[in-house]
């Protein structure tokens, strides 16, 4: 296979001067002289356009809002600092009824009187409701709670119970031996005494009295000894000995 090569650049440029030269033949034949004139038509000019940009548009200038005015804070009443209680211990506190003064116990005044109940038990004092104790007061929960708002400044003192005869029942025979004599009936008596705890001194006293024994026409369960007999009421009660104390936490100052 035979291959030929195509100079296309070349021909169109031979084929270009063959064009002016037939041009220039002509016009020798027309007598001008030939000429060719070329105008250079202006390029117009670009307009430059500048785009300004976009007016922003004015944000709303917030209006301020008054400030409420703040609430005042009430000034708060000042709560007087309670004078801190002299913790005292069962031992000392017995003391007071046998006459000794308490160091650091608070004098006798005010309205309110923090006290103390103690009962004789055998030749000594126990402090109710202690860990000793047979017998509660429940005025004594303001001391082992300390809900006293100032040290002690009594102690109430239960003493020991006492016998007193009444009167007698008449006479009466035992059944077992047919033996006769007098039945006397006796009440029980405790004296309770308010010591002021700084002194060692007695402010008062109360006595509380039992149930007094009836005279029934049978009596039984007392002591087979000789006559005369006695036949004893119940002790006084220590919720009425606590109801008194506690009247006197806060009785006036004479």
């Amino acid at each position: 296979m035979k291959l030929t090569r195509v100079y296309r650049g070349r021909l169109t440029a031979f084929a270009g001067c063959l064009l002016l030269l037939s041009l220039l033949a002509a016009c020798g034949n027309s007598g001008a002289s030939p000429s060719l004139s070329i105008t250079a038509s202006p390029s117009a000019s670009p307009t430059a356009f500048a785009t300004l940009p976009p007016t922003p548009t004015p944000e709303p200038v917030p209006t301020a809002s008054p400030s409420p005015s703040p609430t005042p804070v009430p000034t708060p009443t000042p709560v007087p600092t309670p004078t801190p209680m002299a913790t005292f211990g069962a031992y000392y506190l017995i003391g007071v009824c046998d006459g000794t003064p308490l160091d650091g116990a608070d004098a006798y005044a005010g309205s309110v009187h923090p006290l103390v109940v103690a009962y004789a038990e055998g030749t000594g004092w126990i402090v109710g409701g202690s860990s000793t104790a047979m017998r509660d007061f429940a005025i004594n929960y303001n001391w082992s709670g300390d809900l006293w708002l100032s040290p002690i400044q009594l102690v109430v003192c239960v003493g020991p119970e006492k016998s007193i005869r009444v009167d007698s029942c008449g006479t009466y025979t035992r059944d077992s031996d047919g033996v006769s004599g007098q039945l006397f009936r006796s009440r029980e008596d405790v004296t309770v005494r308010v010591v002021v705890a700084s002194t060692g001194k007695t402010l008062q006293s109360k006595t509380f009295s039992g149930d007094v024994p009836s005279c029934a026409d049978t009596i039984t369960n007392w002591i087979g000894e000789d006559p005369p007999w006695n036949i004893y009421g119940s002790s006084p009660e220590d919720s009425d000995i606590n109801t008194w104390a506690t009247a006197v936490s806060t009785q006036k100052v004479k």
